[in-house]
């Protein structure tokens, strides 16, 4: 079924919301941060529309954008295992696992499954440093064998597709992995209310947004490279 619009007006209309989005949460946060007034904008009357746009809250629209582009990730990836699936492709059953864990990652957004990890995970090892949001003892691990197992799936992948998904998953997981520790490192030396901390959160939800983009874009020029595959005998008149 074709698309209402083409893939380039998707992406770009997605690139421009997270453009505005980052450079919105990274303004009003500057301005609470110079003024040292975390009310700043609730005192003008502006807290809600603050809120709405603040990439650090919960159950705001920058939550829902998240969500809702992790989940058209999950739909394109059902989309393309489904044509794979009718081409006899060896590989269907990866794109549907890859579905699911987006569907997983989707939901965590919305549910924080993982941020309900960190204190009994914490109080259990006492963690610090790299570990202090110790979460991420839970999910290096896991993030580690799914790679692990899509090894041979992302080489079995066209040259440039590979690249792509693996380069998209790297800005991902540099944000929602990787500045985590380094945020944790900040955390632990110098406490949560640091300018220093304050970037290093702003460019973590920049880096996760910016790579689930990424991916959407490699996914739907896939999808729509799909081959159409015939599901039923030819009933056309000879």
């Amino acid at each position: 079924m074709p698309l209402p619009f083409s893939r380039k007006t998707i992406v770009t209309t997605l690139a421009i919301v997270v453009a505005v989005v980052s450079i919105a949460h990274l303004a009003a946060t500057l301005v609470e941060f110079a003024s040292g007034d975390i009310e700043y904008f609730t005192r003008r009357h502006l807290g809600t529309v603050r809120y709405q746009f603040d990439l650090e809250g919960e159950g705001n629209l920058t939550t829902w954008y998240a969500s809702a582009t992790l989940m058209l990730c999950a739909v394109l990836l059902w989309v393309i295992a489904h044509a794979r699936h009718l081409a006899r492709d060896r590989w269907a059953g990866h794109w549907k696992l890859l579905s699911v864990v987006f569907v997983f990652a989707s939901i965590d957004e919305v549910a924080m499954m993982h941020e309900a990890m960190t204190r009994p995970v914490h109080e259990l090892l006492h963690t610090t440093g790299i570990f202090y949001y110790a979460w991420v003892v839970v999910a290096l691990p896991i993030v580690a064998a799914l790679g692990l197992a899509s090894l041979r799936f992302l080489l079995a992948l066209p040259r440039r597709q590979c690249i792509e998904f693996v380069g998209a998953g790297g800005v991902f997981l540099a944000g929602a992995l990787g500045l985590e520790m380094v945020e944790g490192v900040i955390a632990t030396q110098n406490g949560e209310g640091t300018l220093l901390m304050v970037l290093a959160r702003w460019l973590e939800e920049v880096l996760e947004m910016v790579g689930v983009l990424l991916f959407v874009n490699v996914l739907f020029r896939i999808s729509v490279q799909e081959p159409v595959v015939a599901a039923g005998p030819d009933l056309r008149p000879s």
